[in-house]
């Protein structure tokens, strides 16, 4: 549609059938046949991780290293995403998702941005 998407954007994704999704663009890469490819590093929203009595604001998502090769044609737009460190909030009159977190897969668990306890 004519915008300019570059790697380190964030956008929305939409595959068939599912809700949209976030995520960070890493890489592209182009051939003549087909849509361009794009890779993924997935944010998560809270209802993707569904940890019991957690609180979080809607405009949250949770950063991971889960990381994908997809379509180009899956793209929807452009978003923003404020990562942000504990306690800092978002300054008013700014629409934007909120990051302030990293989501482990493989140890369901939450982490801050700022902790060096987890490994990739």
């Amino acid at each position: 549609d004519g915008r300019k998407i570059s790697v380190g954007d964030c956008a929305l994704f939409q595959a068939e059938g599912s809700p949209p999704s976030i995520g960070i663009i890493r890489w592209l890469t182009t051939n003549k046949e087909d849509y361009p490819k794009l890779g993924v590093n997935w944010l998560y929203r809270p209802a993707d991780v569904k940890f019991k009595g957690f609180l979080s604001a809607p405009n949250e998502v949770f950063y991971s290293f889960h990381r994908d090769e997809i379509s180009a044609a899956f793209l929807l737009h452009p978003c923003k995403v404020a990562f942000l460190r504990k306690g800092i909030e978002l300054p008013p009159g700014i629409s934007s998702f909120v990051c302030r977190r990293v989501y482990d897969r493989a140890n369901k668990r939450l982490w801050w941005l700022t902790d060096k306890d987890y490994i990739n």
